[in-house]
């Protein structure tokens, strides 16, 4: 079996982002669905950010330096949380500000869309091309 490049394990996995979030918006995007709870709606978009780290985290080990990959996790993490604060004040207290919601979508849209993806791709092939680390 053919080992993958570098490249390959980049443009496979973005290819991978991409196709998960187009997926997303085609088929699971259910904001606008007014039938679902709320509760299926955010367990839906934890597995897709989760789907999109996993994915990023598994190719980015392959090929990027240390802190690249440190950045990539703390991005993650810190907006997660932000989300899940923000998820758990919306189960508990009940209904959150259409402010605060754009904010929780903007953030969701980040993590899942192939956009920091890209810009640490970039980073590494204009910076880090011929390092090995």
């Amino acid at each position: 079996m053919q080992k993958l490049n570098k490249n390959q394990i980049f443009f496979t996995s973005l290819f991978l982002i991409i196709l998960v979030y187009i997926l997303y918006g085609i088929y699971f995007d259910l904001t606008s669905v007014p039938n679902i709870p709320g509760k299926w709606k955010h367990a839906n978009k934890f597995l897709f950010v989760l789907i999109i780290y996993g994915t990023g985290s598994f190719a980015l080990k392959q090929f990027t330096v240390k802190w690249m990959m440190q950045v990539w996790h703390l991005i993650h993490v810190i907006f997660i949380f932000i989300l899940l604060v923000i998820g758990l004040y919306d189960w508990i207290a009940g209904g959150i500000t259409g402010k605060i919601r754009n904010v929780a979508n903007a953030l969701f849209e980040f993590l899942i869309s192939p956009a920091l993806y890209v810009c640490m791709g970039i980073i590494q092939f204009r910076l880090f091309r011929n390092r090995e680390d």
